[in-house]
């Protein structure tokens, strides 16, 4: 049998689904602190970065 060497799709970390929760609450929380939390601009304004795995806002300006 012939093994191949796996690829980035193939690999799966496990804490991942524990962080997707946790930044769930986390943003569930602070919207409940800050109801009138918004973003400052546009969003087709908000400058984005990517790496191999993600893809994510470089910065979000907000008012409260």
């Amino acid at each position: 049998m012939i093994k191949q060497t796996p690829t980035i799709q193939d690999l799966y970390c496990l804490g991942a689904s524990l962080a997707r929760v946790e930044l769930q609450e986390g943003i569930s929380r602070l919207l409940r602190r800050f109801p009138g939390l918004q973003l400052v601009g546009a969003p087709e304004e908000v400058v984005m970065t990517r790496n191999l795995l993600h893809h994510y806002p470089r910065e979000l300006t907000v008012t409260w």
